[in-house]
């Protein structure tokens, strides 16, 4: 019964973040009775019942147990497979799992108490019921006999595959490739290859383990996938197949209108216009957003609706079309405004000229609008002043048009407070070049 050969562990395994190294002092299963025990003042212990009281066999600092009425650990058996029983806490920050072990050495080498089949089922019960340490199914202690030695049956499986991926009722977006995996077993000696069919035609053949490839280029429509391969006897085996669905496609949209930044009259009605299809089937209707809110719902084309004007403001639309497989595609948002444009030009009432600083009205850099531009000192600080009179309260978006020939970012300020720390003013490819900020 004794290998002769001391054994010592000492490990470790920590699942998620890495812990610390925690050992117990003494093997679990060392007569009498183990009993796990936490509350709030002793904390986490593996102790051992005697005639002279209870013995600590580990104190699990940092550790807690799956209940407090009987610190039930996670798992508690022969895990690292050496005959002697680890168990299982996990850490109090629910990070990690921690399996102490012992690291006392022993002299007696017995195989893994797995292979106990009592033991395995108990190890079972204490996942699936009332949770307790399991027991093999022979003493194991002081003055033991010789354990018995376990049968094990290897049966011969025969040839078999089996599709391992896609599952079963798989929906593949239509672009996407198709990740198969087949797990074989008893191919022919002389010929290992598996070979793949889709809708009973063969695709690929793949000559050896690992058996794995990427399909690409699947059209739309309903597949069965099937791998086969030889038996040493010559027969062709077959798996199950798996029937797996190509997206039929995705409707395509486009907002029309509104455009990005395009501007309305108070007096002005509102047009929403989307252009939508579907290649592989057909639109069922098309639903119309503004400010995320559902302003009509079109079920044929053409998809467009003319709405009341809603009143001075900055608004969002978007159009969503829906096919007739249930597939749906959003637009982007596009912002658009209701507004009384009011435009200061240069030497017109608004315009206050500059502070910090001097500056001109210059004419020479075509593509102004009105009598010229303002060109400010070429220093740092210098500022640009405007009167404006915004009547109402509300939001309103301000621009300003200009041309350069290097990034040059400037601050808007309104009444000394500054409102924007930075505005890109950038390279807008030359002095004639203009463009909005």
């Amino acid at each position: 019964m004794s290998s002769g050969l001391p054994v010592e562990m000492a490990c470790l395994i920590a699942v998620g973040r890495l812990s610390a190294a925690f050992f117990l002092p003494s093997i679990l299963r060392s007569g009498g009775t183990v009993i796990f025990r936490e509350n709030c003042w002793m904390g986490i212990r593996v102790q051992k019942w005697t005639y002279g009281g209870r013995v600590d066999l580990l104190v699990a600092n940092g550790a807690t147990s799956n209940n407090g009425t009987k610190a039930t650990p996670c798992l508690s058996g022969d895990i690292v497979g050496d005959w002697r029983e680890e168990v299982i806490f996990r850490a109090d920050d629910n990070q990690s799992l921690r399996i102490y072990t012992t690291t006392t050495p022993t002299t007696y080498g017995f195989y893994t108490l797995l292979q106990d089949p009592h033991y395995r089922l108990a190890i079972a019960w204490q996942n699936v019921g009332y949770n307790q340490p399991p027991h093999p199914g022979f003493f194991l202690g002081n003055n033991m006999a010789n354990p018995p030695i376990p049968t094990i049956d290897v049966l011969d499986p025969g040839t078999a595959l089996n599709i391992m991926t896609p599952f079963d009722g798989l929906e593949l977006g239509l672009g996407s490739d198709l990740e198969v995996i087949v797990h074989a077993v008893g191919l022919a000696d002389t010929n290992q290859s598996v070979v793949l069919s889709l809708n009973g035609s063969p695709i690929d053949t793949i000559s050896e383990a690992p058996y794995y490839v990427s399909l690409s280029g699947l059209t739309s429509g309903q597949y069965n996938l099937e791998a086969s391969g030889y038996a040493p006897d010559g027969q062709i085996v077959q798996s199950s197949p798996r029937t797996f669905m190509v997206d039929q496609g995705f409707p395509q949209i486009t907002l029309l209108s509104p455009t990005d930044g395009q501007a309305y009259l108070p007096t002005d009605s509102i047009s929403l216009i989307a252009d939508a299809n579907d290649s592989n089937g057909s639109i069922d209707s098309v639903e119309f957003y503004i400010d995320d809110s559902l302003v009509a719902n079109i079920l044929s084309a053409p998809y467009q609706i003319t709405l009341a004007n809603s009143g001075l403001g900055l608004y969002t639309a978007k159009a969503i079309a829906y096919d007739n497989d249930g597939n749906a595609t959003e637009t982007s948002v596009v912002g658009f405004e209701v507004s009384i444009p009011s435009i200061i030009q240069e030497n017109e009432t608004g315009f206050c000229g500059f502070s910090n600083g001097t500056g001109t009205i210059d004419n020479d850099n075509a593509g102004f609008t009105g009598s010229g531009f303002a060109n400010t000192q070429n220093v740092p600080g210098v500022q640009i002043d405007w009167a404006v009179d915004f009547g109402v309260g509300g939001t309103y978006r301000m621009e300003f048009r200009y041309a350069s020939a290097e990034n040059r970012p400037g601050q808007l300020i309104l009444d000394d407070a500054q409102l924007l720390d930075t505005i890109p003013l950038a390279n807008t490819g030359g002095w004639t070049t203009w463009d909005y900020s």
